[in-house]
């Protein structure tokens, strides 16, 4: 099975878990009426902060193809011209801001459950 294959499969959990914890809970009751909206934008952010986990994982299938990483400039140009690892570069970049704006949306006790799928995602990843 390909590393991509699986960042794809494991993109697709998330999504699952998010639409399992946090909307049916709500359709299935009437929480949806009295629901706290920034609570509920802060959970999204959460979850798409995820996005830094699979960005390093489309990274690490982007690197296998290029040289070591050092600061020349001929080897940095080859990482900046990579699609694949700018992409992952990219998402990596939009998951930490998604994390930054959950942390100043939602309290620590709440974020940090979420943020710790991005650990599960990263190890199975590796």
């Amino acid at each position: 099975m390909s590393l991509l294959f699986r960042i794809s499969l494991l993109a697709a959990g998330v999504f699952f878990g998010l639409v399992v914890v946090v909307a049916l809970p709500m359709l299935l009751t009437d929480a949806y009426v009295q629901i706290s909206w920034p609570l509920a934008y802060g959970a999204l952010f959460a979850f798409l902060s995820q996005l830094s986990s699979l960005g390093k994982g489309i990274q690490k299938i982007g690197v296998q193809s290029l040289p070591e990483m050092s600061f020349r400039r001929d080897v940095l140009l080859k990482y900046a011209k990579s699609p694949t690892w700018r992409i992952g570069f990219l998402m990596d970049i939009s998951g930490a801001v998604f994390g930054l704006a959950a942390l100043t949306i939602l309290p620590i006790s709440i974020a940090q459950p979420i943020f710790c799928n991005g650990f599960h995602v990263h190890a199975t990843d590796s």
